[in-house]
């Protein structure tokens, strides 16, 4: 059984007592899922972690701006990172039936705003447990004032890119 210190917000979370507390099992999967989403994953970056996502590269795919195209650009990053979290797990010989991700079950992706995107996923453990997550993601950059844009495959002046 492997075991971990349990977060909250980006924080250690303690107990009253001033103690560190531990997580394992589902939780712990859970816990490694979200820490999957919201690390960087960069092979050419030192040092290297087999686990993360790709989803700081959105901002420099211009391609993608369009609904359709930005739907299926999260939903395939977000498969690649759970794929690399749980061959990370096979070869991990602490993880337990409880944290050992078997089987993705859905990625689903919805926009919920001119440039943000929230998605959702469904996945189930060795133990036939389901665990999800969800996160958004905004492309929160702006345009410089003076940029004159039209079209709908562009953000306006001065809106989210």
């Amino acid at each position: 059984m492997s075991i971990t210190l349990k977060m909250g917000g980006g924080d250690l979370i303690k107990d009253p007592s001033g103690r560190f507390v531990e997580v394992s099992g589902l939780e712990k999967c859970a816990q490694d899922l979200a820490e999957t989403y919201l690390n960087n994953f960069d092979p050419f970056d030192t040092p290297w972690y087999p686990t993360g996502s790709e989803f700081y590269l959105i901002n420099s795919n211009v391609y993608a701006y369009n609904e359709m195209g930005m739907s299926s650009m999260i939903q395939q990053m977000a498969d690649a990172a759970l794929s690399r979290l749980m061959e990370a797990q096979q070869d991990d010989a602490y993880v337990d039936d409880a944290e050992l991700i078997t089987e993705i079950r859905s990625i689903d992706v919805w926009k919920i705003g001119d440039l943000s995107w929230a998605f959702h996923s469904t996945c189930y453990t060795d133990s036939d447990e389901e665990v999800e997550t969800g996160f958004d993601i905004d492309l929160s950059q702006q345009l410089p004032p003076g940029i004159e844009t039209a079209g709908l495959s562009v953000p306006g002046e001065g809106t989210p890119l």
